[in-house]
Protein backbone atom coordinates (compact mmCIF):
# COMPACT_ATOMS: atom_id res chain seq x y z
CA UNK A 1 0.00 0.00 0.00
CA UNK A 2 1.26 3.09 -0.78
CA UNK A 3 1.73 6.28 1.81
CA UNK A 4 -1.01 8.76 1.28
CA UNK A 5 0.48 11.78 2.88
CA UNK A 6 -2.27 14.12 2.78
CA UNK A 7 -1.93 17.30 5.14
CA UNK A 8 0.15 14.74 7.66
CA UNK A 9 3.33 15.29 8.45
CA UNK A 10 5.95 12.40 9.03
CA UNK A 11 8.28 13.63 11.92
CA UNK A 12 11.55 12.79 12.67
CA UNK A 13 10.70 13.32 16.44
CA UNK A 14 7.96 12.85 18.53
CA UNK A 15 8.00 14.42 21.82
CA UNK A 16 5.68 16.79 23.30
CA UNK A 17 6.36 20.44 23.05
CA UNK A 18 7.75 22.30 25.71
CA UNK A 19 8.82 19.93 27.90
CA UNK A 20 5.08 19.10 28.31
CA UNK A 21 3.62 15.55 30.16
CA UNK A 22 0.24 15.14 30.43
CA UNK A 23 -1.33 14.63 33.71
CA UNK A 24 -2.22 10.60 33.54
CA UNK A 25 1.40 10.04 32.43
CA UNK A 26 2.33 11.15 36.04
CA UNK A 27 -0.09 9.28 37.45
CA UNK A 28 0.52 6.50 35.96
CA UNK A 29 2.69 3.37 36.98
CA UNK A 30 4.22 2.92 33.47
CA UNK A 31 7.31 0.07 32.35
CA UNK A 32 8.01 -3.11 32.44
CA UNK A 33 7.45 -4.40 29.30
CA UNK A 34 9.45 -7.04 29.22
CA UNK A 35 8.14 -8.99 32.74
CA UNK A 36 4.94 -8.54 31.23
CA UNK A 37 5.93 -10.40 28.05
CA UNK A 38 7.12 -13.02 30.71
CA UNK A 39 3.73 -13.02 32.54
CA UNK A 40 1.69 -14.43 29.11
CA UNK A 41 4.40 -16.28 27.67
CA UNK A 42 4.97 -18.17 31.47
CA UNK A 43 1.47 -18.17 32.57
CA UNK A 44 -0.99 -16.20 30.94
CA UNK A 45 -0.89 -18.05 27.66
CA UNK A 46 -0.92 -21.56 29.43
CA UNK A 47 -3.72 -21.11 31.57
CA UNK A 48 -5.72 -19.89 28.61
CA UNK A 49 -4.59 -23.14 26.33
CA UNK A 50 -5.39 -25.20 29.44
CA UNK A 51 -8.73 -24.16 29.81
CA UNK A 52 -10.03 -22.67 26.79
CA UNK A 53 -10.72 -24.08 23.41
CA UNK A 54 -8.47 -22.09 21.43
CA UNK A 55 -5.88 -22.57 17.92
CA UNK A 56 -2.44 -22.12 18.06
CA UNK A 57 -2.73 -18.74 16.00
CA UNK A 58 -2.55 -15.99 18.75
CA UNK A 59 -3.44 -12.07 17.80
CA UNK A 60 -2.59 -8.75 19.37
CA UNK A 61 -5.56 -5.79 19.38
CA UNK A 62 -3.87 -2.87 21.24
CA UNK A 63 -4.79 1.01 21.23
CA UNK A 64 -2.82 4.00 22.70
CA UNK A 65 -0.47 2.77 25.44
CA UNK A 66 -1.29 -1.14 24.17
CA UNK A 67 -0.70 -0.26 21.10
CA UNK A 68 2.93 0.89 22.05
CA UNK A 69 3.06 -2.24 24.12
CA UNK A 70 2.61 -4.12 20.60
CA UNK A 71 4.83 -2.50 18.81
CA UNK A 72 7.56 -3.35 21.55
CA UNK A 73 6.54 -7.19 21.47
CA UNK A 74 6.60 -6.87 17.50
CA UNK A 75 10.27 -6.06 18.17
CA UNK A 76 11.66 -8.20 20.92
CA UNK A 77 9.92 -11.13 19.99
CA UNK A 78 7.67 -10.87 16.69
CA UNK A 79 6.47 -14.68 17.17
CA UNK A 80 4.32 -14.10 20.51
CA UNK A 81 1.50 -12.85 18.20
CA UNK A 82 0.81 -13.85 14.49
CA UNK A 83 -1.38 -10.50 13.88
CA UNK A 84 -0.83 -7.49 15.21
CA UNK A 85 -3.50 -5.07 15.16
CA UNK A 86 -2.04 -1.65 16.53
CA UNK A 87 -4.28 1.84 16.69
CA UNK A 88 -3.24 5.04 17.84
CA UNK A 89 -0.21 4.00 19.05
CA UNK A 90 1.86 6.11 20.83
CA UNK A 91 5.23 6.73 19.03
CA UNK A 92 5.85 9.60 20.46
CA UNK A 93 7.45 7.90 23.76
CA UNK A 94 11.31 9.05 23.65
CA UNK A 95 14.28 6.78 25.20
CA UNK A 96 15.18 9.88 27.78
CA UNK A 97 11.63 9.49 29.20
CA UNK A 98 11.18 7.26 32.17
CA UNK A 99 9.69 4.17 30.65
CA UNK A 100 10.78 2.00 28.33
CA UNK A 101 12.00 3.52 25.02
CA UNK A 102 11.41 4.05 21.88
CA UNK A 103 9.23 2.35 19.08
CA UNK A 104 11.71 3.77 16.08
CA UNK A 105 14.79 2.89 17.77
CA UNK A 106 13.22 -0.70 18.76
CA UNK A 107 12.51 -0.98 15.12
CA UNK A 108 15.67 -0.33 13.96
CA UNK A 109 17.81 -2.78 16.65
CA UNK A 110 15.58 -5.44 15.09
CA UNK A 111 16.21 -4.45 11.25
CA UNK A 112 20.01 -4.86 12.16
CA UNK A 113 19.95 -7.82 13.43
CA UNK A 114 16.42 -9.48 11.06
CA UNK A 115 15.66 -9.43 7.62
CA UNK A 116 12.38 -11.30 8.42
CA UNK A 117 9.26 -10.11 10.35
CA UNK A 118 6.37 -13.22 9.80
CA UNK A 119 3.62 -11.37 11.14
CA UNK A 120 0.62 -9.27 9.42
CA UNK A 121 -0.15 -5.93 11.04
CA UNK A 122 -2.50 -3.39 10.37
CA UNK A 123 -1.72 0.50 11.86
CA UNK A 124 -4.18 2.80 12.39
CA UNK A 125 -4.98 6.25 13.66
CA UNK A 126 -8.08 9.23 13.41
CA UNK A 127 -6.98 11.71 11.46
CA UNK A 128 -8.42 14.18 14.16
CA UNK A 129 -5.29 13.22 16.57
CA UNK A 130 -2.28 15.15 17.07
CA UNK A 131 0.59 15.12 14.65
CA UNK A 132 2.30 13.40 16.71
CA UNK A 133 -0.18 10.31 16.28
CA UNK A 134 -1.29 10.48 12.42
CA UNK A 135 3.00 11.06 11.93
CA UNK A 136 4.11 8.55 13.93
CA UNK A 137 1.79 6.28 12.55
CA UNK A 138 2.82 7.08 9.05
CA UNK A 139 6.45 7.01 10.06
CA UNK A 140 6.77 3.44 11.23
CA UNK A 141 4.21 2.41 8.07
CA UNK A 142 6.95 3.96 6.23
CA UNK A 143 9.88 2.33 8.07
CA UNK A 144 8.28 -0.87 8.16
CA UNK A 145 7.45 -1.24 3.96
CA UNK A 146 10.80 0.17 3.24
CA UNK A 147 12.47 -2.85 5.03
CA UNK A 148 11.20 -5.32 2.88
CA UNK A 149 11.27 -7.57 5.55
CA UNK A 150 10.63 -11.10 4.54
CA UNK A 151 6.71 -12.31 5.49
CA UNK A 152 5.37 -9.13 6.30
CA UNK A 153 1.80 -8.48 5.84
CA UNK A 154 1.27 -4.77 6.30
CA UNK A 155 -1.48 -2.40 5.79
CA UNK A 156 -2.33 0.63 6.92
CA UNK A 157 -5.40 3.06 7.10
CA UNK A 158 -6.19 6.74 8.34
CA UNK A 159 -9.73 7.20 9.42
CA UNK A 160 -11.51 10.21 8.81
CA UNK A 161 -13.31 12.35 10.85
CA UNK A 162 -11.93 10.00 14.05
CA UNK A 163 -10.23 11.48 17.45
CA UNK A 164 -7.81 9.52 19.79
CA UNK A 165 -10.93 7.90 21.89
CA UNK A 166 -13.82 7.46 19.45
CA UNK A 167 -11.21 6.11 16.44
CA UNK A 168 -11.00 3.09 18.41
CA UNK A 169 -13.95 1.07 17.85
CA UNK A 170 -13.69 1.28 14.50
CA UNK A 171 -10.41 0.80 14.08
CA UNK A 172 -10.50 -2.94 15.47
CA UNK A 173 -13.80 -3.64 13.67
CA UNK A 174 -11.86 -2.81 9.99
CA UNK A 175 -8.62 -3.81 11.17
CA UNK A 176 -10.02 -7.47 12.34
CA UNK A 177 -11.91 -7.64 8.74
CA UNK A 178 -8.50 -6.83 6.98
CA UNK A 179 -6.31 -8.88 9.21
CA UNK A 180 -8.31 -12.11 8.54
CA UNK A 181 -9.94 -11.17 5.00
CA UNK A 182 -8.91 -13.81 3.70
CA UNK A 183 -10.11 -16.71 5.76
CA UNK A 184 -13.00 -19.32 5.28
CA UNK A 185 -16.42 -17.76 7.13
CA UNK A 186 -17.46 -20.34 9.65
CA UNK A 187 -19.54 -20.18 12.50
CA UNK A 188 -17.10 -21.13 14.82
CA UNK A 189 -14.18 -19.12 14.37
CA UNK A 190 -12.02 -22.14 13.11
CA UNK A 191 -13.11 -23.88 16.15
CA UNK A 192 -13.83 -26.90 14.50
CA UNK A 193 -10.52 -28.03 13.41
CA UNK A 194 -9.66 -28.34 17.58
CA UNK A 195 -9.99 -32.10 18.33
CA UNK A 196 -13.19 -32.66 21.55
Amino acid sequence: MQLRTREYTILDRFVFPSGFTPQWAKEMDLGNAQEFLSFMEDHLFPYITENYRVTDERTYIGWSGGGWYGHYVLFHQPNTFDNYLLGSSAYWYERDREYEGNLFEYEEQYAAENDTLDVKIFLSVGDLESHYMTGGMLRMAQTLESRNYHGLQIDWKIFDDYDHYSVWPVAVNKGLLRLFENRENQATGGLDKIEE
